[in-house]
């Protein structure tokens, strides 16, 4: 299941204060294409598929139905994507109009208040430990009227049929990545907790939209859980995912993820 979350900025906003490795779209008509434009079924929306971000942009893009966004943008002319990673996600297509810059989500930002129209965070639970600040820090860089949207995936393990057990080895393993992050003060389940965050920012018009994602590639999400959190080797971890693997592979089990 997928959560989604959108909530626009209240037109009376007040001034406050962040970005991690951000990409910074200015829409000009003449330089290049809309970066908001939903794409065609051949665009190359998502090419290099050795990035964990493209396979994440993809799975999350198919749960979508093909849509980039469910904010009612209507002529954004800057928008900024949160945690988009180096950008090697899409090497051939940046359009003139497009600018990568580094820096840190969870310190002051140093773009200027009321400057961005839409502002998208997508997978950034495992990386944020300070919710409630970082949606202040949005508030205060979105214009009056502008657009958040966040997309997560809630990392629990849902069942509808009754073909879930409690001793499941894929639930097993992502209560222990819980656990582990929990050690090094994150909440994976922060997204939960998004429609809260966004109206105590000031956030008005807040909706929240909850998919359902079939489970796949979650060992990847294991190492530094299990070995910084908890304390494990990676020869035990290891040799705990081959029982996940098999759980994995059990097609007798109708599990699936809620992505907000």
């Amino acid at each position: 299941m997928t959560d989604i979350t959108s909530a626009s900025a209240s037109p009376d906003q007040g001034p406050l204060t962040s970005a991690n490795a951000g990409m910074t779209i200015e829409a000009d008509p003449t330089a290049g294409p809309d970066p908001t434009a939903e794409p065609d079924a051949d665009d190359g929306y998502a090419t290099d598929t050795s990035s964990s971000r493209t396979s994440a942009s993809i799975l999350s893009s198919s749960s979508c139905s093909g849509r980039l966004h469910f904010a009612p943008l209507d002529n954004p002319q800057k928008i900024l994507d949160v945690g988009t990673g180096t950008g090697i996600w899409a090497p051939s297509w940046v359009p003139p109009n497009v600018s990568f810059m580094i820096d840190d989500t969870v310190a002051d930002w140093i773009q200027k208040p009321e400057s961005f129209d839409y502002i998208h965070i997508r997978h950034m639970a495992s990386s944020i430990k300070n919710w409630p600040r970082l949606m202040s820090q949005v508030y205060t860089t979105l214009k009056p009227g502008g657009w958040i949207e966040l997309q997560e995936m809630r990392l629990t393990i849902m069942c509808d049929d009754d073909t879930l057990t409690d001793d499941d080895p894929v639930g097993g393993l992502l209560n222990n990545v819980r656990k582990g992050l929990a050690a090094v003060g994150v909440d994976l389940l922060a997204m939960e907790k998004n429609p809260t965050n966004l109206r105590a920012a000031g956030f008005v018009n807040v909706d929240e939209k909850i998919f359902k994602v079939p489970l796949d590639g979650l060992q990847g999400i294991a190492t530094v859980p299990f070995t910084r959190g908890l304390k494990w080797t990676p020869q035990e971890v290891e040799l705990y995912l081959v029982g996940v693997r098999n759980g994995l592979r059990n097609s007798g089990v109708h599990s699936y993820h809620p992505f907000h």
